[in-house]
Parts: C-alpha cells; structure tokens; sequence
C-alpha cells in the first residue's frame, strides 16, 4: 500500500500554478502592445523582444505542463522551415539579459546558411538556450561562450565553453534529476534536451569535453529535404 495523496495534491498545486501563470503571461503580452504606438525606435526593439519572450513563455508553460503530468507525452512539434542564422538571433535576443549572463561574454557566430532545417522553432530555440545557460553557469567571470553553427548533410549547433567536464560527471549528464549544482529541483535541463531534440525533433543531441578543448554541446537536425544538401 502506498498513500498517493501528497503526490496527487502536489500535481494539482502544479498545473494550477502553471495555468495562473500562464494567464499573467497572456496579460502582460496584451499590455506589450498598448506600449507599441506611442514607443521610438529603440523601444520598439525592446517591446518585440518583450513580445518575444512572452510568446516563449507561454509555449514553455504548455511544454512544461506536459511534463509535469505525463512525463512531456503529448507535446506538440510545429515543424517549419527554420534558417539556422534566424535560430541565433532569436536566441542572441532571448539570453543577453539572463542573469546568468551577467559578467560572462557571449559570441554568437555571424554568417547564413545555403540550407534550413524543418522543425520546431520554439523547441529548437529551449534546447539551445538551456545549453548556452548551463554554459555560462559553468564560467567564471570574463569567460566566453561561444555559439554558433555548422552545415552539411545536417544543420549542427554548437556551444562552447573552456570548462572541461569532470569524467566522473560526464556518463550522467543526460541523466533526469542529476545535477552538479546545490537546490532541489534541478537536473532537467540537460533531460529535456535529449528527450526534445532527440524523441522529439528526431535529431541528436550530445557534447565532448576534455582539459584542452573544453567542453562542445552539439545539436544536429537533418536539413530540410526539400534542399539540396551542401557537396
């Protein structure tokens, strides 16, 4: 016999809080545009990236619902055609000003691709910025992260930090609920990039790490089959 009434209270207690926080976020993306006909230049560009973020949020909260319930079964892929270039300013947007930026230098690589991928923007976009944050978390102050992409028979993106992973850490990185960092509740990040990129996207998500190199997060989607891929 196994009482299930504390899991099932705490359950409830999450997708309540969950949906009231997805209803503030529905309000605050409509007072987002009251602030947009009266705004200059420079507001206008902090107002889009305020919509933006709210619009993340929203889908993140749905995602994480799915989550919490039924371990993320269900979750919806949007799939597009989707510009890797396009994928680096949305994030270079959405990270600038995440607290764990602060005192870090982050270098988002220029440049276009000859092909896209076909997938989900969004969760495209939440395994990358979880990648890019447990990066920079893993700096010191004045340390660089670097982001950037490579193309051929598939669209790779990559993260990089000088931070080498200890080998005792390494075989459990994708594990759910591990994590090196101090507080409950952590150790879903690195879960959800390898359950979203890989069941989902169908794509592949892992990393290399080593004192010389560093430590390289890779996430590779095939290229959109109606391109010609690069010879």
């Amino acid at each position: 016999m196994h009482d299930i009434s504390t899991e099932q209270r705490r359950k409830a207690l999450e997708r309540t809080y969950l949906h009231d926080i997805s209803n503030l976020l529905s309000a605050m993306s409509g007072s987002i545009d009251r602030l947009r006909p009266d705004a200059s230049d420079e507001q206008l560009q902090l107002i889009d990236n305020l919509k933006e973020c709210s619009h993340a949020l929203i889908r993140e909260i749905r995602i994480q619902r799915l989550f919490c319930t039924n371990g993320g079964q269900g979750i919806e892929v949007n799939s597009s055609e989707i510009w890797p270039e396009d994928v680096l300013k949305r994030i270079k947007a959405l990270i600038r000003n995440h607290p764990a930026a602060i005192g870090r230098n982050i270098s988002v690589a220029e440049g276009s691709s000859s092909v896209p991928a076909l997938s989900d923007m969004t969760l495209v976009t939440r395994i990358l910025v979880n990648m890019i944050i447990n990066a920079l978390e893993a700096c010191q102050d004045g340390d660089e992260v670097k982001v950037g992409f490579d193309e051929g028979t598939e669209i790779t993106f990559w993260v990089w930090n000088k931070q080498r992973i200890p080998e005792n850490v390494a075989p459990r990185i994708f594990q759910r609920y591990f994590s090196t960092k101090a507080g409950s509740g952590r150790g879903t990040g690195t879960f959800s990039m390898k359950l979203l990129g890989e069941s989902l996207l169908k794509g592949k998500v892992n990393f290399e790490s080593s004192a010389d190199t560093g430590t390289t997060f890779r996430f590779s989607l095939p290229v959109h089959p109606s391109y010609k891929t690069p010879s």
